[in-house]
This record gives C-alpha cells, sequence and structure tokens, in this order.
C-alpha cells in the first residue's frame, strides 16, 4: 500500500502568522501519492500553481495537517480568532473540505462563532469499529467523533460540516462504465484503500453524529477535471466543461450523499456550493474572471472564498440554536 509522505519543502512559511499549504501538499499528502510525479503535462494534477490559490491556515496547525505524519495531532486547526464560550462551526473531510475552507471561513468572518477544521488528504469520513490494525484514516475519523462526544458532553455549541470528494471515492469502487471512458477519473490506490473501508465504516460515522446529537451539513459533490482533458488555451484548467464530466456520477454520488443525510436526521441540510460554478450543461473554467480549478481535482482558495453565501445557512442555524 502507498503511504503519502510529506511534500519537498513542506509547508511554507509568510511573514504574517499563516502558513501557505504548497501545492504538493495537495498533489502528494492530500492525494496519498507516494512517487515522484512525471513530467508535467496539461493534464497532469501537479503543478504549476497561482501561489493566490493556495490554502492558508494558522502557524498553528502544522501538525494537524500534517498527513500520515505520526507527529500528528489528532486535534482540530483552528482558524480565525478563538471566542471563548462562543459556538463552533467544525469542517471535516478530506482534501475536497480543504478547497472548502475559505469559503466556510468567509461564511464565520464577523460572527461570533469559532471556526475548526478537521482534514486528512485521500481520508472520507467514517467511525469504524475500534479493534488492532486501523490505518490513519481510520483512526482520525474515530478521533474526530471523540472529539465531538467530548466537546458535546461539555455542554460546547457545535454544528457539523462533512465535504469529501464523494467521485474519488465512488470511481474506486464502482464497476467501470461508459463515463469512465469518456472522463476518467483521478485514483490510486490508497483511494482504492479508504473507498473500501467507507464501505463499512461511513454509515456508522453519520449514525454517530445523530447519537452524539450534533447537527451536521452536508457538502454535495464538486466539480473535477478529468484525466486527459483537453488542452485549454485560457490557460491550464480554465475553459468550461462538460457537466456530466466534471461532475461525474452526479446521480449515484447525490444518492450517497442522501442516504448519509437521511442518518442524521431533519435538522441537517445539504450545501451546494457547486451550483455557482456549473449549470444544468457545463462547469465553468472561470468565475468572476478567476480561475476556477488550482489543479484537476480542487478549486482554488480565491473562488473558494467567493462562495461563503452556501455556508452562511450553517452559521446561522448554529447561532439560533445557541441562543435557545
Amino acid at each position: 500500500m502507498p503511504r503519502p509522505v510529506d511534500p519537498p519543502g513542506g509547508l511554507r512559511r509568510r511573514p504574517s502568522r499563516a502558513l501557505v499549504v504548497l501545492a504538493t501538499v495537495v498533489s502528494l499528502v492530500v492525494l496519498g501519492l507516494s512517487t515522484t510525479p512525471p513530467a508535467r503535462a496539461d493534464n497532469d494534477p501537479l503543478g504549476p500553481f497561482d501561489v493566490r490559490d493556495l490554502v492558508e491556515v494558522p502557524a498553528a496547525c502544522a501538525a494537524s495537517i500534517g498527513g500520515q505524519d505520526p507527529r500528528r495531532r489528532w486535534d482540530p486547526c483552528w482558524v480565525g480568532p478563538r471566542r471563548p464560550g462562543a459556538p463552533t462551526v467544525v469542517l471535516w473531510g478530506d482534501s475536497h473540505a480543504f478547497e472548502l475552507l475559505a469559503a466556510v471561513e468567509a461564511a464565520t468572518r464577523s460572527r461570533r462563532v469559532n471556526l475548526a477544521f478537521f482534514f486528512m488528504g485521500s481520508c472520507p469520513p467514517m467511525n469504524p469499529r475500534p479493534r488492532p490494525g486501523l490505518n490513519a484514516c481510520q483512526v482520525y475519523g474515530t478521533k474526530v467523533i471523540q472529539w465531538l462526544r467530548q466537546r458535546e458532553r461539555a455542554g460546547q455549541d457545535l454544528r457539523v460540516v462533512v465535504s469529501s470528494a464523494w467521485e474519488l471515492y465512488h470511481n474506486a469502487v464502482a464497476p467501470p462504465d461508459r463515463a469512465d471512458e469518456l472522463y476518467p477519473g483521478y485514483i490510486h490506490d490508497y483511494i482504492r484503500l479508504n473507498a473500501r473501508k467507507a464501505q463499512q465504516g461511513q454509515a456508522r460515522a453519520f449514525r454517530a453524529l445523530r447519537q452524539i446529537g450534533v447537527p451536521t451539513d452536508l457538502v454535495t459533490p464538486m466539480p473535477m477535471v478529468w484525466s486527459g482533458s483537453p488542452p485549454c488555451a485560457r490557460g491550464r484548467y480554465q475553459c468550461d466543461l462538460p457537466r456530466v464530466g466534471a461532475l461525474k456520477d452526479y446521480s449515484e454520488n447525490i444518492s450517497r450523499v442522501r442516504s448519509l443525510q437521511r442518518l442524521l436526521g431533519r435538522d441537517s441540510r445539504l450545501v451546494r456550493p457547486a451550483d455557482a460554478l456549473c449549470d444544468a450543461a457545463r462547469c465553468r473554467g472561470r468565475f468572476r474572471g478567476l480561475p476556477v480549478f488550482v489543479d484537476q481535482i480542487h478549486i482554488g482558495r480565491r473562488v473558494s472564498s467567493l462562495l461563503g453565501s452556501y455556508f452562511r445557512p450553517t452559521v446561522d442555524r448554529l447561532l439560533r440554536a445557541a441562543r435557545r
């Protein structure tokens, strides 16, 4: 089984107290690659990247976003000012949570809430039964559930947002079909491994969220660029794409999301930021004059920061519940 490795150079410090997570974090740690990347091509998932689209997190989060580094802490990354006693939005997921951090941060800005972030690349949310031999992704899920349970018992007002690269895991376990021939997805062995493990442990995670009593919202599938997509004269990944390819297997994936939502109870809502980027026929390569994608499977920070309105209802519901 390939083991995700730390990227060359790791995390880069800025003069401010923030860190920029370099593109190789997305490409190596987030995706779980352990081999030397091939030469660059227009349809390759790795660089070049616009530094303005790389995700920023506080310096204190370095150990919390270290992939499978054994020195990793299992507590969340706290983003923005910590407000004692304030309700907390908890963003949990894989790199498709990472790509939406700027959107959730925009929704929480100027609101009296805290923002906590749990992230591990190529790791769908799950909560397997305790047993020897769990891999890092499985342990990560159990630690998130434990943290939420402890906070809820302590009387903390919480609301969780789960975001996951639903298509990556569907693509890893579903039989190949015509869509896979036309729009081949990004895949590697670690995604396949965790997709299989999530088939048993994912529903258990969502039942645990309901049992703990933590209201939870789910982000619906986000667009991606398929492997081998045509070169784009406007710039790397900046041409519009057919929706059927950028949101491949959408009906199967939204059915999966809805089935998990039913485990959560009636207070759960679906968050649909892809609606800003895709219509019934196409998904945009540029949005408000900015390139949508920072790489093959992630949107960039600048576009993400423009999607905060999709998460404001999450913040509103959290604050209303906290006042009761």
